[in-house]
């Protein structure tokens, strides 16, 4: 009888992809959580065998839908926060964003407790919502999410729901091989696999930006050639090892706590803010001392209001700053 053969094994340098993301989608650091949750996507990607372009997407829907916290989380979570809010905070948070209208496409608010005291606002890696949406996707995870809809919030069970429900088309009835198995990736319609075209563009932008890590770490992909052209892609950086499905966890990365320019800051406690004040003031008096008094005055203003303009693009500066030195660093 002959040996069955055994498919390759899949592959990636997980080194070599968390170097190639840490400036463009996360401004230059990484939390061991954000980590941890990414990796726990791709060890399942590299388990099931997902498709290169397919782990693309649920990454980008994943920093999209997770406030780029990589873990499950409620439905409200604001970036900043460490934590979940307790349900009854979500719920007031919708609440009022409904009243102020800033919730068009909602018809009834589907976060209101129901009789047994349950909110089936959104949960998870891609957040869940309505009863009968929490129903069919336990049952298709082997979970009773009806009972218990906070087990959602599970890692395991969450990225079970995002591998199901977007490979099988289960959330709005389209999968992802509708949108990325064709000669190009189409990653702007595929946000329709999630909730129609909401945010499609930023998704597209992050899943190109996968994309290119995951090519740039080696993963495997489904065993066969993309057809398409694919994104220029950083090259692996020396010594890099594979990491193999089924092999030890490895420990967790180190974590770079970058972010020079430290722009991100509340003006007012920002140094980088009163440096530019104070050269700006500085220059001036140094380089114009000798003129009039009133031209020297109108040469302040204009300094000022170009200070006062910068200061108010400083996240403009910053995104472009990280996006310049994470090309270089790549």
């Amino acid at each position: 009888m002959a040996p069955v053969e055994k498919p390759e094994p899949f592959f990636m340098q997980k080194g070599a992809f968390f170097d190639a993301v840490r400036g463009p989608l996360f401004g230059g650091t990484l939390s061991s959580s954000q980590v941890n949750g990414t990796e726990a996507i791709l060890d399942r990607a590299l388990a099931v065998r997902t498709p290169l372009r397919h782990l693309a997407y649920m990454l980008a829907t994943t920093i999209h839908e997770t406030a780029a916290t990589m873990q499950p989380i409620l439905e409200t979570r604001s970036p900043k926060e460490r934590s979940n809010p307790s349900i009854d905070v979500a719920i007031k948070r919708l609440d009022n964003s409904f009243a102020a209208g800033k919730l068009p496409w909602v018809k009834k608010p589907y976060w209101r407790k129901d009789d047994e005291g349950k909110s089936w606002l959104g949960r998870g890696l891609v957040q869940l919502t309505h009863k009968s949406n929490y129903d069919r996707m336990g049952k298709m995870v082997g979970v009773d999410l009806v009972a218990d809809p906070d087990r959602a919030l599970d890692p395991g069970i969450a990225i079970s729901i995002m591998f199901f429900g977007m490979t099988s088309g289960d959330f709005t009835g389209r999968p992802l091989s509708d949108y990325l198995d064709g000669r190009t990736a189409d990653y702007v319609n595929a946000r329709r696999v999630i909730n129609g075209i909401e945010s499609a563009r930023k998704v597209a932008d992050y899943a190109v930006r996968f994309e290119q890590a995951l090519l740039a770490s080696g993963y495997s992909g489904d065993g066969k050639q993309l057809q398409a052209e694919k994104p220029s892609a950083p090259e692996l950086p020396p010594g890099a090892d594979p990491v193999v499905s089924g092999a030890p966890a490895e420990p967790t990365l180190p974590v770079q706590n970058v972010d020079p320019e430290k722009l991100d800051k509340p003006l007012l406690k920002s140094k980088t803010v009163w440096q530019w004040i104070l050269t700006f003031l500085g220059a001036a008096a140094a380089a114009f001392g000798g003129l009039d008094w009133r031209v020297q005055i109108l040469i302040v203003v204009a300094i000022g209001l170009s200070g006062i303009y910068a200061i108010k693009r400083r996240a403009d500066i910053a995104k472009v700053y990280r996006e310049i030195k994470a090309e270089f660093d790549a």
